[in-house]
């Protein structure tokens, strides 16, 4: 059975209107690795964390300095000042 114009009009007009206004917003991703991190990087070497850019992270490691995807990055020590 066909759905009507009718009722496909209504539907998308209703869909633009919603994500024009405010009540249906993208979710934000937070990351839980911040600069100072000692991190593990695709389980495979290990870094810390020196810069952080939106959704990728610089390493230092002993391979050198490189940037990688958050998605990619699990924290393994948060960085904890001594007294």
């Amino acid at each position: 059975m066909k759905i009507p114009k009718k009722y496909k009009k209504q539907a998308k007009q209703q869909i633009k209107s919603s994500a024009r206004s405010s009540e249906i917003k993208k979710p934000k991703m937070v990351w839980s690795v911040k600069k100072g991190d000692l991190v593990s990087v695709n389980d495979s070497s290990y870094g810390i964390v020196v810069k952080i850019n939106r959704n990728h992270f610089l390493i230092l490691s002993s391979d050198g300095t490189s940037w990688h995807h958050g998605k990619r990055v699990l924290k393994v020590q948060t960085f904890s000042t001594c007294p």
